[in-house]
């Protein structure tokens, strides 16, 4: 687990236009490609889990959030978005 959280603390600090020389994760995160490292990282983690698109989505969605509330929007608003994003996510997992 302390793996995949400091591929994920490296891909915020390179969104967040930290440096990342001397970080074990300076190559793989640079060859993140998208606008994002953080959601190129959370998707590359899901691939290797097995994580579904939709899995994937919904771990988004509540990362959203969670940033979105600690960053100074009301929890109640937060909430509110959350329950719509999770609610227009479409299931992409196999049927049993």
């Amino acid at each position: 687990m302390g793996r995949y959280t400091s591929l994920i603390e490296a891909a915020i600090l390179a969104d967040e236009g930290d440096a990342l020389e001397g970080n074990t994760w300076q190559s793989f995160v640079a060859g993140i490609d998208g606008e994002s490292k953080y959601e190129g990282v959370i998707r590359s983690i899901a691939d290797t889990l097995g994580a579904s698109l939709s899995e994937v989505d919904q771990f988004m969605a509540v990362s959203n959030a969670t940033i979105d509330a600690l960053t100074g929007t009301p929890v109640d608003e937060a909430e509110q978005f959350l329950a719509e994003d999770l609610e227009s996510i479409q299931p992409t997992e196999a049927g049993p």
